[in-house]
């Protein structure tokens, strides 16, 4: 469509490396930059990768087993132990899930809500990107003023 090079696409200064901004070359005219910030992360926290998830299934059957023979130590019937343990390992497991469900709702920790608040920081990536360089510079100015009288508001109140 427009005879232009990969080069002329794919704008990588030194300003922008020092500044936290990755290139986005594929597709983007010279300048199209995303912050480092809006790229996705990796979920850090205990019971989102493939290891955590494993390490607590076979934490779940190996207390069940344990609890299994300690209650037919105990002096159980392995009809009756086997009853026990499926009753408290599904009944945990239920109370588990919900608690963690009722917990996520309560934080608003909730797929749906991440997704909603990811979006929306697109747009607004996408909005300031297409903004005219003179209206972003004006922004930005608003936005240190803000700044200044919310310290200066702060500093009143103490």
């Amino acid at each position: 469509m427009f005879p232009l090079q990969l080069s002329q696409f794919c704008t990588d200064t030194e300003e922008a490396k020092s500044s936290g901004v990755s290139n986005l070359c594929i597709g983007k005219p010279p300048g199209s930059f995303r912050p480092a910030a809006h790229q996705k992360a990796k979920n850090t926290e205990f019971g989102y990768s493939r290891k955590d998830v494993l390490i607590i299934g076979v934490s779940i059957f190996g207390g069940g087993f344990a609890m299994y023979y300690g209650l037919q130590a105990g002096g159980l019937s392995p009809g009756i132990a086997g009853n026990f343990v499926q009753l408290f390992v599904v009944l945990g497991l239920c109370i588990g899930w919900i608690g963690s469900y009722i917990f996520r709702v309560a934080n608003k920790d909730m797929t749906y809500v991440k997704q909603l608040e990811n979006y929306e920081e697109e747009v607004m990536a996408k909005r300031l990107e297409e903004m005219p360089e003179s209206e972003r510079e004006k922004l930005m100015a608003s936005v240190e003023a803000e700044k200044q009288r919310r310290q200066a508001r702060q500093q009143q109140s103490k």
